[in-house]
């Protein structure tokens, strides 16, 4: 699928997968980054619950993360996708030979 085809179904595939991609990316970087804080830094107690307590402490802090990801998701594919249409409709059909 390429962006500009003007598709539906491929317009709610291409948004489900930077959905997609934008929740699993927070998600990853809330588990590694928060991991990091609990082996490098003695703010949590060594074991499993210090762990707990470290992901549970870092929860509020997600939903920044996770909208700030969309929404830089949204401007840069949209902005892109919106630059694509305006060209392609500026763009001179092309002549049957």
């Amino acid at each position: 699928f390429r962006l500009g085809q003007g598709s539906v179904s491929g317009t709610v595939a291409s948004t489900a997968g930077l959905f997609s991609c934008g929740l699993l990316s927070s998600l990853m970087f809330f588990l590694v980054t928060n991991l990091g804080v609990w082996l490098w830094f003695g703010t949590y107690e060594r074991g499993w619950a210090g762990l707990w307590h470290c992901y549970l402490a870092a929860i509020p802090f997600f939903r920044y993360t996770l909208t700030g990801d969309m929404a830089f998701a949204l401007l840069l594919f949209g902005s892109y996708a919106l630059a694509t249409s305006i060209k392609s409709s500026r763009e001179p059909a092309a002549q049957a030979v």
